[in-house]
C-alpha cells in the first residue's frame, strides 16, 4: 500500500463524501481527496512551524525580526530590520540604511536628525505647556486675552492685563479694557521732513476717506472737515499751505472760532499820519500866497502776493 503524495499547501476547505460517490481508490480517487486536503494542510503546518522553529534557534533573534514580503526582495536586501541597541529601539530599510531610531532619551530620530513628534492639539489660548500645540483658535483668541501677571508682563491695577494686536491703522494696545494705539493717539497731526506718509497715517490733505475703515479718527472727528459723499466718506483736514493757530477756546483772543475752522488772511486795523511842513513867503511883503491840492497821490506797490513770515515747508499727516 503507497503513501498518499503531500503538498504544502493550505487548502481552502476538506471534502465531504456524498451518498452518490462511488467507492473509488487511487491517487486522484474520490475517496482519498479528504484525506489529502488534511494531509496537505498538515504538511503545510509542519513547515511554517520548521520555519519559526529555525528563526528562534537563531541566536540574533532576540535581537532584530527581518520583515519582506517577498523571498526575491529579501535576498535583495529590501527588507526592514526591526531591533534594539544600547542606544534604543530602531526600524532600518536594509536597502537605504537609513531608518527610525527611538531613542533611550525620549527623542525620535530618522537618519540621525530629531524628528519633531505630534503633541496634542490644545484649544485653550492659555496653556503655556510643552506638551501640546494651539490650535487657530487658541492663537486667534490669543490677540483678544491677555497677558496676566505671573505670564510675560505684569502690569498694575485690578486685572493685570494686556493685550497687543493689529488694527486698520497699525499697531495698538488695550490694558485692560481701555484701547490705545501705540505711541501716538488717532487724530493727532504731525509734520515730517520727507514725502512718505507713515504707517498708519495719512496726509492732511481733505480727501475723502472711508468711515468703516478709519472708523477710530471718524469717531473723533466726524465731518468737521467736511462730509465726504454723506454716506460712507468724510473728510480729512487739509493743512497744505497752511499755518497752524491754537483754537481760541474761551480764551477771547480769537472769538466766534470752532475747532477746525478756516480763517482768510487779514491786515489788523491801522492808520498812518501825514505830515505837513510850514512855508514862509516873507519876499511879499503883507502879500500872502495859497497852494491848491486838487489831488492826491498814491505811493509805488512793493512787496509780494501775501504776506507771510520765513518759514520751512513740511508734510503735514494726521494719525489714523
Amino acid at each position: 500500500m503507497a503513501n498518499l503524495s503531500e503538498i504544502s499547501r493550505w487548502e481552502a476547505g476538506i471534502y465531504q463524501w456524498e451518498t452518490s460517490d462511488p467507492v473509488q481508490g487511487g491517487p486522484n480517487g474520490i475517496d482519498n481527496r479528504p484525506t489529502r486536503e488534511l494531509a496537505n494542510r498538515t504538511r503545510w503546518l509542519y513547515d511554517e512551524l520548521g520555519r519559526v522553529k529555525a528563526r528562534m534557534d537563531d541566536p540574533n533573534f532576540y535581537k532584530s525580526i527581518t520583515v519582506s514580503d517577498s523571498k526575491a526582495l529579501f535576498d535583495a536586501g529590501n527588507y526592514l530590520h526591526i531591533g534594539a541597541d544600547a542606544a534604543g529601539g530602531y526600524i532600518r530599510n536594509k536597502k537605504t540604511n537609513k531608518g527610525i531610531q527611538l531613542k533611550n532619551d525620549g527623542t525620535l530620530q530618522y537618519d540621525g536628525s530629531d524628528i519633531i513628534t505630534a503633541r496634542k492639539v490644545s484649544h485653550n489660548p492659555d496653556d503655556y505647556t510643552v506638551a501640546t500645540v494651539p490650535s487657530s483658535f487658541a492663537l486667534n483668541k490669543a490677540f483678544d486675552n491677555s497677558i496676566k501677571r505671573g505670564g510675560a508682563i505684569g502690569l498694575g491695577g485690578a486685572a493685570h492685563q494686556i493685550a497687543i494686536g493689529w488694527d486698520t491703522p497699525g499697531l495698538v494696545a488695550k490694558v485692560d479694557t481701555q484701547t490705545f494705539n501705540v505711541g501716538v493717539p488717532t487724530g493727532a497731526i504731525a509734520y515730517f521732513a520727507h514725502t512718505t506718509v507713515p504707517f498708519g497715517w495719512l496726509k492732511a490733505n481733505g480727501a475723502a476717506v472711508s468711515r468703516t475703515v478709519y472708523a477710530n479718527l471718524f469717531a473723533l472727528i466726524g465731518t468737521t472737515y467736511g462730509a465726504g459723499d454723506g454716506r460712507t466718506t468724510f473728510n480729512l483736514p487739509d493743512l497744505r499751505g497752511e499755518f497752524i493757530r491754537s483754537w481760541d477756546d474761551g480764551r477771547t483772543v480769537d472769538n466766534g472760532r470752532v475747532i477746525g475752522s478756516w480763517q482768510a488772511d487779514e491786515f489788523r486795523s491801522h492808520s498812518h499820519g501825514i505830515g505837513v511842513k510850514s512855508m514862509s513867503d516873507t519876499d511879499r511883503g503883507s502879500n500872502t500866497s495859497t497852494v491848491s491840492i486838487d489831488t492826491v497821490g498814491q505811493t509805488d506797490p512793493a512787496g509780494g502776493i501775501e504776506t507771510r513770515p520765513r518759514n520751512i515747508a513740511l508734510l503735514a499727516c494726521i494719525k489714523a
